[in-house]
């Protein structure tokens, strides 16, 4: 082989050897800081700290939000819409939904609409819903509704015997 061959190799071991030199000395380094992350993450999560950090954080978050909402919604130059989608949300309201879609829906006797219908509803009080479609059967159903809350009834229609009209 040739002297310059012989040197570049001679050359590449060198830094070889170096290159480990330098892995060595700095290993006791990185062992020294793998401990302290290891310390650092049993004192501020260990024995059950990290659940309660988590239940901290969803608590801070959903106060924040909260807060939000009040103040947008109830401060004396907040939008009117934004007052009024407050209150519907605290509306009970009651959802209907059929198979097949599109049925005619009844609320006390009353035409309401077609499926899918969300309508608001009395709250603490019974409502008779019926649902009709061409060719099915009609279901009619009391529904309790809950104060505060809404209700939800899917009704799935059987298909009548007699061809529709």
């Amino acid at each position: 082989m040739s002297d310059g061959l012989h040197e570049k190799i001679s050359g590449l071991e060198r830094r070889k050897v170096e290159l480990k030199q330098l892995i060595d000395d700095q290993r006791p380094e990185l062992e020294r800081l793998r401990e302290k992350l290891r310390l650092l993450e049993e004192g501020f999560f260990g024995k059950g700290g990290r659940r309660w950090f988590l239940v901290v954080v969803l608590l801070l978050c959903s106060s924040s939000i909260g807060a939000c909402v009040y103040f947008l919604a109830f401060r004396k130059d907040a939008p009117p819409d934004t007052r009024e989608l407050v209150y519907q949300a605290q509306t009970p309201r009651l959802l209907v939904t059929s198979v097949p879609d599109g049925a005619l829906v009844l609320m006390d006797g009353k035409q309401e609409g077609r499926t899918p219908l969300l309508r608001p509803a009395p709250g603490g009080q019974k409502v008779a819903v019926e649902v009709r479609a061409p060719g099915f059967k009609p279901r009619t159903r009391v529904i309790q509704i809950p104060e505060r809350r809404g209700a939800h009834w899917h009704a799935v229609l059987d298909s009548s015997a007699e061809p529709p009209q």
